[in-house]
Parts: structure tokens; C-alpha cells; sequence
């Protein structure tokens, strides 16, 4: 028992370390290729090197950072190429679990994304993190649809690698405001059992993001090399 709550303890600073990378490196004030001081990043935590190794770990297997043998993990270039492909695979994957055979209903969220803004010009960066990490949890609760692991790990990824654009986009592009804002009636869609609609929903708000990635990856790619802040400085 006591050997379950220490490993339980210890994944709690896994998961806390990943979370607070991912939020720092979503800013993306960092330039292209910065390398990480992991023993830094355990300091401003206050946790020790192995639950930081093991996130940044997780976080290069999703690609969200680079990683150079000898050198250590490092902050990426933003490829609007790779973006719409990522949004494009989605959207397949969205499609499968929606339509999946023996998939579920989604029950209604105490608040969607939607409702936290109602479609309006996203002014604080806060706000924008809590509309983002709505529109995450619905995007998983739909791959959980599917009943399939892969679909769900990928999505997960996918989330990981994408939330700087939804926060950014949210307070600089009419265009993203307009997709996410969309989820709301998506959800509604799936709850009611109008997979096909939701289907429809799905492929329009993916198509208004693409449509947005190369202003947005341009002017996050400009903020970073501008920035000049290290990762370590957001945490």
C-alpha cells in the first residue's frame, strides 16, 4: 500500500510538471531551439529532475518539443504545413468516434466553451486558457466516444501540441472564436443523437481553423523569436 501511494505521488509531480511546460511553452515567447535546463525547471517547481525528465519525455513524444541526443529537449518552430495536418487527422479522428458503432452520448457539461464568452473578442489570456482547456476536454470526451485507446492517446497529442493556437487565436482571430464558439452546438448535436450533423459541425469548425493557422502560426512564430523569454521565466 504504501509503495502504491508513493508511485501515486509520484505521477501527481509527472502530471503537475507536464502541465505547467505545456502552459509555459504555450505562451510561446521562447524562440525556436532553446534548450531546456531541467535542473532549472525543477528549482522553479520546487520538485526534483525526475518527474521534469519524465513530462518533457511525454511532451517530445507528442511532439511539443524537440529533442537532440547529448543536448536535451528544445522549443519548436511552428510549421502551418504540420498544423493542418494535425487539424485534418482530427477531424478523422472526430469523425470515427462520432460515428462509431455502439458509441455513447454525450451528456451535457455543466458549461460549454461557448458560454464562457459567447463569441465576443477574448481580451485576458486567462480567460482564453479556460475556454481552451474546455474546448480540450470536449475534444477528449468525443475520442472517448470511439472506445478505442489509439484514438484517444492521439487526440491527447494532438491537443497538446495545438492549445497555443485556440489560446492565441481566441484573442486575435474572429475565425477561431467562430469554430470553438461552434462546439457548443456540436455538443448539443451529439447529446440529441444527430451524429450526422455533428459530423457537419465538426468539418466546418476544423475548416475555419485551417483557414487561420498561417496568419496565426506567422504571428506566434514572430512573438517567439521576438520574445526572447526562456521557458523557465513562464513557469
Amino acid at each position: 500500500m504504501a509503495q502504491d501511494f508513493y508511485k501515486s505521488a509520484s505521477q501527481d509531480k509527472v502530471f503537475e510538471a507536464y502541465g505547467r511546460i505545456r502552459a509555459a511553452l504555450n505562451h510561446h515567447r521562447s524562440p525556436p531551439g532553446s534548450f531546456l535546463n531541467i535542473r532549472l525547471v525543477a528549482a522553479r517547481l520546487k520538485i526534483s529532475t525526475t518527474p521534469v525528465r519524465e513530462a518533457l519525455i511525454r511532451l517530445a513524444n507528442e511532439e511539443v518539443v524537440g529533442f537532440i541526443r547529448g543536448r536535451g529537449y528544445h522549443t519548436l518552430f511552428l510549421s502551418s504545413e504540420e498544423l493542418t495536418a494535425d487539424h485534418e487527422f482530427a477531424m478523422v479522428m472526430m469523425k470515427y468516434a462520432m460515428e462509431a458503432k455502439g458509441s455513447g452520448v454525450l451528456e451535457k457539461p455543466a458549461i460549454g466553451p461557448g458560454q464562457l464568452w459567447e463569441g465576443r473578442p477574448v481580451i485576458e489570456e486567462l480567460q482564453a486558457i479556460k475556454i481552451n482547456a474546455l474546448v480540450e476536454e470536449l475534444y477528449a470526451t468525443i475520442a472517448r466516444l470511439s472506445g478505442n485507446g489509439r484514438v484517444v492517446r492521439n487526440m491527447g497529442g494532438f491537443c497538446a501540441r495545438t492549445g497555443h493556437i485556440r489560446q492565441y487565436g481566441l484573442m486575435s482571430s474572429s475565425a477561431i472564436r467562430e469554430a470553438l464558439s461552434s462546439l457548443d452546438e456540436l455538443a448539443a448535436a451529439l447529446r440529441n443523437g444527430c451524429r450526422d450533423h455533428a459530423v457537419r459541425i465538426a468539418q466546418r469548425h476544423t475548416d475555419l481553423i485551417i483557414g487561420a493557422l498561417p496568419g496565426l502560426v506567422r504571428d506566434l512564430n514572430n512573438r517567439a523569436n521576438s520574445g526572447r523569454t526562456a521557458v523557465e521565466d513562464l513557469l
